[in-house]
């Protein structure tokens, strides 16, 4: 079954988003729901991906100055490795250009600067540790 990538509209699917995100960060990562959950969240605009009626993927991205900000992707296990991230993050830069963003930028976890890369960030000299993380920002000039 093809998988749809769209933007959260209803407050269900906004719902559904949140639950993935619980699975991957609260649950498997281990992060505290406090720090998942943010204010930012309702401003953001919330990306899903969407497989046999069930939310399998989120991203979300807002503006903040000149740049949209992406972040708190989040697939489920059994659907990683298939492109989920790959074109959520394709529609977040879709999406951040509409916004009439210079940049977007991510604050990615170390492992997984490759993948940010391979979308066509560039590493920032800029690191940090986020809920005993490490993290990298990373920024593509749209």
């Amino acid at each position: 079954m093809a998988i749809a990538y769209k933007q959260a509209l209803t407050r269900k699917e906004l719902e559904s988003a949140f639950n993935v995100r619980q699975a991957v960060f609260t649950i498997e990562q281990r992060i505290p729901p406090e720090a998942d959950i943010d204010d930012k969240d309702k401003d953001a605009v919330h990306l899903i991906a969407v497989k046999d009626g069930k939310i399998v993927g989120t991203l979300r991205v807002f503006r903040e100055g000149d740049d949209a900000v992406m972040g708190r992707m989040a697939v489920l296990k059994k659907e990683r490795g298939k492109g989920v991230g790959t074109n959520l993050m394709g529609l977040a830069i879709k999406k951040s250009k509409e916004m009439s963003a210079r940049y977007a930028v991510a604050g990615a976890q170390v492992r997984a600067c490759a993948f940010y890369e391979k979308m066509g960030f560039r590493k920032t000299k800029h690191t940090y540790v986020e809920v005993g993380i490490p993290h990298i920002k990373m920024k593509l000039k749209l």
